[in-house]
């Protein structure tokens, strides 16, 4: 199942990552983007929770490396389930909160095999260094974030299949180590048009397995347009995204058939209405630079709910600037 190089001179590229890696059990599997695909969020100091939808699907090459015991390894299938909460204790600070339930499937030649768990919790802080205030007098509006965060190791990451083999690496639910992560937003806008750039690093420990996953480097620019209507707000997205991750590594040897640059192409619709949001995100791989027997990625999609409630301006409704 599968969900050249789109060009345009209003974006810069930078670059992201996502950990395809080797099974510790002889076989390759693919593994969902390190950088959330979180879109434009409204920055008019709301606090936020919601539900978020993800999926994400890799076709396997057919080479050996390809076999799970006496199976071919077709597909993997990566989904998660998460609780999301935005909270500002002030209005400049920005706390955000990732609980997700995973469900990992792998669709072999002889079996449909599966896993399914909380995953790793995420937490994240992002400081507000530059927001323009709203006026009539500023046509052009300016915001800059800056902050990072850490990914506890809670979830379980030596699961195996029936057959008692270790799953691979980036199948498992978790990583079994600590991650750290930085991140720098940048948007513009003019009236109602404006970009966002985002770019996201993140180093990951090792685990008790003395397995260390590569380094992770993501980037893109996202073009979108702000249109309102009453209570309705509607955001249309298009956006170039980069992804970027070095080798893993096991016992501090380089681990073969890793490390990966992506080249992605997104679209995206949020849709607000008064307390409310529906948003829709959808990347697809344009350019692929990885080991042939990697995994190839194919569509990413992402559904999310959201509601609005009581900021630190005192107001909970979408209807404010953004």
């Amino acid at each position: 199942m599968s969900f050249s190089i789109f060009r345009t001179n209003l974006v810069l590229i930078l670059l992201a990552l996502s950990p395809f890696s080797p099974t510790l059990a002889c076989d390759l599997c693919g593994c969902t983007s390190g950088a959330d695909m979180g879109g434009v969020l409204p920055q008019f100091q709301k606090n936020m929770t919601g539900l978020r939808y993800r999926e994400a699907h890799f076709s396997h090459t057919g080479t050996t490396l390809s076999l799970s015991g006496n199976d071919r390894v077709e597909e993997d299938v990566f989904s998660a389930t998460e609780v999301w909460l935005r909270y500002f204790p002030t209005r400049r600070l920005q706390l955000i909160v990732n609980l997700p339930y995973q469900q990992h499937l792998r669709f072999t030649s002889g079996a449909t095999q599966g896993i399914s768990g909380v995953g790793d919790i995420q937490l994240q802080g992002l400081f507000t260094l530059i927001n323009t205030p709203p006026s009539p007098e500023n046509k052009w509006r300016h915001l800059w974030m800056a902050g990072g965060g850490v990914k506890l190791p809670n979830a379980p990451y030596q699961q195996r299949n029936e057959d008692q083999l270790l799953f691979p690496a980036a199948f498992q639910l978790g990583t079994g180590a600590y991650a750290g992560s930085l991140q720098l937003v940048y948007s513009i806008r003019y009236k109602r048009a404006g970009i966002q750039t985002d770019l996201n690093y993140r180093y990951q420990g090792k685990n008790e397995l003395a397995y260390q996953f590569g380094r992770q480097l993501f980037g893109g620019a996202t073009l979108f347009y702000w249109y309102d209507y009453k209570n309705w707000i509607l955001l249309p997205q298009l956006g170039l995204m980069a992804e970027d991750m070095a080798v893993d590594r096991e016992y501090g040897a380089v681990v073969p058939h890793t490390g990966a640059t992506n080249k992605l192409l997104g679209l995206g619709m949020d849709v607000y209405y008064k307390r409310f949001l529906v948003s829709f995100q959808w990347r697809k791989p344009v350019q692929i630079q990885q080991p042939i027997a990697m995994p190839e990625p194919a569509a990413r999609l992402q559904l999310t709910l959201g509601w609005f409630f009581q900021g630190v301006d005192g107001v909970g409704q979408a209807g404010g600037e953004k």
